[in-house]
């Protein structure tokens, strides 16, 4: 018996009490926020406010915050070299770089002056620039931000791919 009610009992998902503190749902059962979480989807064609946004860089230029904050980047489109600065680091930052154009030309990410970019290879890290010499549809690194004493610098682990450090930088 738990809390004076047969095993059973607890088979009904009505039965089962749900915290909702952290969750922000009004339910209190587990029933109940099922239903309240499936009552809550977004109507066909309406976008959720969850979705991750994709955005396509195809020409050099500097990234801003709003482009690495859950984001997609796209190569779609590339014929040329392309380097792409980041903002400067700072908590929570985080995007996946997923290329959808195969072409001949770079594919660069350089930090924001005074941050590093350190590029997990294998078994060990290397701080420099990022990139491709050369694209192949779906290539992919992940970018993220991480605390280094009083400031931020990124982290990229290469997904798929060729990604390389194209700049050593000395620490």
């Amino acid at each position: 018996m738990l809390d004076g009610k047969l095993p059973s009992y607890y088979t009904t998902a009505a039965n089962i009490t749900y915290d909702n503190s952290i969750s922000g749902l009004t339910s209190t059962n587990v029933q109940n926020a099922i239903d309240e979480l499936a009552t809550n989807l977004p109507t066909p064609g309406e976008e959720p406010e969850y979705t991750i946004r994709e955005i396509i860089k195809n020409t050099p230029g500097t990234l801003s915050i709003d482009e690495v904050m859950g984001t997609v980047i796209n190569n779609l489109g590339q014929n040329s070299n392309i380097e792409l600065t980041l903002p400067e680091a700072t908590e929570g930052l985080s995007f996946v770089v997923m290329l959808g154009t195969t072409s001949p030309y770079r594919f660069k990410f350089v930090a924001h002056d005074g941050d590093r970019i350190f590029l997990k290879m294998q078994s060990s890290i290397i701080n420099g620039s990022v990139g491709v010499t050369s694209t192949n549809r779906c290539d992919s690194i992940s970018f993220n931000t991480f605390k280094t004493g009083d400031t931020y610098d990124w982290l990229a682990v290469a997904i798929y791919g060729d990604w390389d450090v194209v700049d050593l930088i000395l620490q």
